[in-house]
């Protein structure tokens, strides 16, 4: 009887415990590359927007000083 419990449970015993352990480390795993994904996107995404907002912020300041220097200078 001791026997048969053992050959039994122990196994099971074992298994359950590395299928946790695997499950566990699967699910720390995800968790850490998905949020280094959001963090990526998120840190991308502020830099673009970021450099288009200089873009713009050039783009204005470029058509403004032409303005001023063709208003200046021609008229």
């Amino acid at each position: 009887m001791f026997f048969y419990f053992f050959s039994f449970f122990v196994p099971f015993c074992l298994l359950f415990f590395v299928c946790s352990v695997y499950f566990f480390l699967l699910f720390f795993f995800f968790c850490v590359f998905l949020s280094i994904c959001v963090f990526l996107f998120f840190f991308l995404f502020c830099f673009f927007l970021f450099s288009l907002f200089l873009v713009f912020v050039f783009f204005f300041l470029l058509l403004f000083f032409f303005f001023l220097f063709f208003r200046f200078f021609f008229f």
